[in-house]
Parts: C-alpha cells; sequence; structure tokens
C-alpha cells in the first residue's frame, strides 16, 4: 500500500503521516467516517479533499495519513466559523458534551456489552466524532486564525474529548472478544458491519489483516 499511496500522490496532494494509534478497525471506522463521509453536522459544507484519510494497519500500529489540503479546509472553516459567531466554541463543546453524555456510563466503565448494545454505542460514537474533529482541530488554529479569541474552554474541553477514542475502542474490543470468543485475537481487525450480520471472513483474511490491510474512503 506505500506503492499504492505513491500513485495516489500522482494525482493528489501528498499524504502525510500525521498520527500512530493502536485502534481496531471499528473505531477506525467511526473516525474515518465521522470525519470524511458523515455530516459534519458544525457545518453544511462536504471536506472537497476526497479521500482525506487514510489508514494503514501494521502489527502494532495504524499509521495515519491525511492530505495537508483537506486539514487546512477544516482549520480554515472552523476559523471562518469562529469569526461569524463568537459564540461558535461554546456550542461545540456543549454539543460534543451532550453527545458524548449518550455513552459515557459505558466509557467509564470500559467492560464488554451485548452486540445490541454495541450497535447502538458505534452508532453514538461516530455520531459524536465530527464535535471531537471541531475541538481537536480547533486547539490547532493559528493565531491568525483565532484572531485573538481565547480557546481556554476549548483546551479544557480537548483534554476531556482525548478519552473518547480510547476508552471507546476498550469498549468494542471487549464486546466483540465476549460475543466471538474463538476470534479474541481478531477483534481488532473486524468491521462492525461483519460483527453486527456475524459474517466473519475466513482465518487467512484475518490474519492478513493483521500483518498489513488500509482503510480510507469508507473501504477496507
Amino acid at each position: 500500500m506505500r506503492q499504492g499511496i505513491r500513485e495516489l500522490n500522482n494525482k493528489r496532494p501528498i499524504y502525510k503521516k500525521l498520527f500512530s494509534r493502536d485502534f481496531s478497525l471499528a473505531l477506525i471506522e467511526c473516525w474515518a467516517n465521522g470525519e470524511s463521509n458523515d455530516p459534519r453536522q458544525w457545518t453544511a459544507e462536504q471536506q472537497p479533499a476526497k479521500p482525506y484519510e487514510l489508514f494503514e494497519k501494521t502489527p502494532d500500529f495504524v499509521n495515519v495519513y491525511m492530505d495537508p489540503s483537506g486539514v487546512e479546509w477544516v482549520k480554515n472553516m472552523l476559523s471562518e466559523l469562529l469569526q461569524k459567531d463568537k459564540r461558535f466554541f461554546s456550542h461545540c463543546i456543549g454539543t460534543f458534551n451532550q453527545k458524548v453524555n449518550r455513552v459515557k456510563p459505558i466509557l467509564e466503565k470500559e467492560e464488554a456489552i451485548p452486540l445490541s448494545e454495541l450497535r447502538p454505542f458505534i452508532a453514538n460514537v461516530r455520531d459524536t466524532w465530527p464535535w471531537f474533529e471541531a475541538i481537536w482541530w480547533t486547539i490547532e488554529l493559528s493565531p491568525k486564525q483565532l484572531n485573538g479569541i481565547d480557546i481556554a474552554p476549548v483546551m479544557e474541553a480537548r483534554k476531556a474529548a482525548n478519552q473518547l477514542a480510547p476508552s471507546s475502542d476498550i469498549v468494542i474490543r471487549k464486546s466483540i472478544q465476549k460475543a466471538f470468543p474463538g476470534l479474541a485475537n481478531y477483534s481488532h481487525v473486524l468491521l462492525a458491519q461483519e460483527v453486527f450480520s456475524k459474517k466473519i471472513p475466513a482465518a487467512k483474511e484475518l490474519k492478513g489483516r493483521i500483518q498489513r490491510c488500509y482503510y480510507g474512503g469508507g473501504r477496507l
């Protein structure tokens, strides 16, 4: 896929590796779709850079590559909305807190839940993700983009938001392991639709995903 990334670069700006995380594919779906394909909620505008993110799963980490032009679009859009309405940050923080409260009891326990509860849990995490994105990138705005506005409240919100992804991932992995004890070693390389449809790929496919697989543009 490194070759694949280079091939994409012939047609698009160079993708930059910005993060490395140890997250499951089911959480990567929330992340990727929440920031790329789903309605952003905090703006009606659509991300022009597609695919905006490319995820490379390796045996140890998930490497996250982003289109720099897409990152700048997000930051410029946040800055524009902030300049139009000084209450925009408060709106983002309030909405994020409201949405994350729906899953907070589950996040705090970090225990396995039944598949019947895991489905709405994942849907709620995915629905919360665009607001997580807004809070995350607000901290990265330049002084010019902030135009003198105090972002201390957003800094506090981001500290609280930082636990959304790791706690969600723990719940997802534990829940899949409990539902499919024989697939405990593969809980991190199953897609949500595979779990809920119970159409589990062959062991050879899953072993291959552990070694290396890629997610982008809404598909594995």
